[in-house]
């Protein structure tokens, strides 16, 4: 069952609302959210789902997180690193703070961020490449998963745009120019790449205003970051474009000699640019199998506790900035 169809109970629903119990029953009496009622015997239910948590914050305001419309990409080289499950979850969770809605952007082909997402990729959904190459508008491409978070899928057809793009003329440019029209709608455009230093991908790197790149616990993932560093470092230099680089380590077991070996380069490597690590959680797969938010898998547990600091750590740097 996808995230958007998901059906917690009062607990929960308090948990991811920020409201008590009590509160949530005088939203209930004032017909602000309306959940599901299911009477089995003497016992009445109440069932919510995530579009009650977006009725709640946007009731209480000062719960949302308001500012400028920031680009932000999930990137690493190498392959298996985790890169879509983290990007994917973070985007659930950051809609949950936001007072706009969080735009996700899959440009990788395989199309795993759009499965992740809860959407069956097939041909017949129009994406990126019908907007660079057949002049589609950008927002004929958008689906609403929910009201908060909407997507712009991908399909196979996507792997074909590399040469659809030789001999383009400013093709770094091409998807600053796309999403320009329709940054000031939202609060967060996300983007998820295919690990490839691809045209499309310099394209997305120059469009973007913050860069995460994903590690794991392998060493070859720290060259598939280095490569990436170079690139943005290039990319700040002719465009003088300010774009900020963070690393977020992921599936680590820090009980493990050779993960910490891993996390000390990274640390040694990019300093206060690390992120807080992740830990290695069979949560986040069950999460991704099932296209579903890693709370509504197992709400007490690593993956949820570690992606709640990675939001926190990315979005407080906007509270700071209001």
């Amino acid at each position: 069952m996808s995230f958007r169809d998901v059906e917690c109970q009062i607990t929960q629903f308090g948990d991811l609302s920020g409201i008590a119990r009590n509160t949530v029953y005088n939203l209930e009496e004032s017909s602000i959210i309306n959940p599901k009622r299911v009477k089995t015997g003497k016992i009445s239910r109440r069932y919510y789902t995530i579009e009650d948590v977006y009725l709640v914050k946007k009731h209480y305001s000062e719960k949302r997180l308001s500012f400028p419309c920031r680009v932000q990409l999930f990137a690493n080289n190498k392959g298996g690193v985790g890169k879509t499950t983290i990007s994917t979850q973070y985007t659930i969770n950051a809609s949950l703070y936001v007072d706009k809605p969080v735009l996700f952007i899959d440009i990788d082909p395989q199309a795993h961020g759009t499965k992740c997402l809860g959407i069956n990729s097939t041909s017949n959904l129009p994406n990126l490449r019908d907007v660079i190459k057949n002049n589609i508008n950008i927002k004929d491409t958008i689906l609403k998963q929910t009201s908060m978070l909407h997507v712009i899928p991908t399909h196979l057809s996507m792997s074909t745009l590399e040469m659809d793009m030789i001999g383009m003329m400013y093709r770094e440019q091409l998807i600053t120019k796309i999403i320009e029209p329709i940054k000031n709608e939202y609060s967060l455009i996300i983007m998820d790449t295919n690990p490839s230093l691809s045209s499309l991908n310099l394209s997305a790197l120059v469009a973007s205003d913050e860069v995460y790149l994903i590690s794991d616990s392998e060493n070859l993932s720290l060259d598939g970051i280095s490569n990436f560093t170079g690139i943005i470092d290039s990319i700040k230099k002719q465009s003088g474009k300010n774009i900020k680089i963070k690393v977020i380590p992921n599936k680590l077991n820090l009980g493990r000699n050779d993960h910490k070996s891993v996390y000390s380069k990274l640390f040694n490597t990019y300093g206060e640019n690390v992120l807080s690590p992740i830990r290695l959680d069979s949560t986040f797969s069950q999460a991704q199998n099932n296209s579903n938010f890693v709370y509504f898998t197992k709400s007490k547990s690593n993956a949820y506790e570690d992606l709640q600091k990675l939001t926190s750590d990315i979005l407080k740097v906007y509270k700071e900035d209001r």
